[in-house]
């Protein structure tokens, strides 16, 4: 839990800034620690988790949007970090899923389904609810508190308080 809690505070202490200073060729510190980051803690969590543990909301959204046509012009971690979102919403981290959404929204990645082209919110949710690593989660995800999430991102699109 330790090493997911440091990745998010690097990225998103680092994040906007080092995209900006990639896309300039620039090699600045942000930019070196936020792929420290990416690199060191993948690496870290991919040898110390458990794969059941490794995969939660987030990519139950990627495996559920590769089903849906519109979703294929969009890469892995894109998806994924709407499926954070979702998962920071579901988990009622209001304050963190706040953070997140307004990083997501600085460097253009999608804080709706609309953004990835997903139309059908029951379709999706009834594909997330297929994935097996749901299963792992410490509670029961519901097609109740999926929906409450979408509609929760909806509401911070419109500026509105949860």
């Amino acid at each position: 839990m330790q090493i997911a809690k440091d990745c998010s505070e690097r990225l998103l202490k680092y994040g906007v800034r080092a995209v900006d200073d990639a896309q300039k060729n620039i090699v600045s510190d942000e930019f070196i620690q936020t792929v420290l980051t990416i690199i060191v803690n993948t690496g870290l969590v991919s040898v110390l988790v458990n794969l059941n543990y490794n995969s939660s909301l987030a990519h139950s959204l990627y495996l559920a949007s590769v089903k849906i046509p519109d979703c294929k012009a969009h890469m892995h971690g894109e998806i994924v970090s709407l499926g954070v979102l979702l998962l920071l919403l579901v988990d009622k981290q209001l304050i963190q899923a706040e953070k997140v959404y307004d990083f997501n929204q600085k460097l253009d990645l999608p804080t709706s389904l609309m953004n990835l082209g997903i139309k059908d919110v029951k379709q999706i949710i009834d594909l997330i609810l297929q994935d097996k690593y749901l299963s792992f989660a410490p509670y029961n995800i519901t097609k109740e508190m999926i929906k409450e999430a979408i509609d929760m991102l909806e509401a911070l699109k419109h500026k509105k308080t949860f």
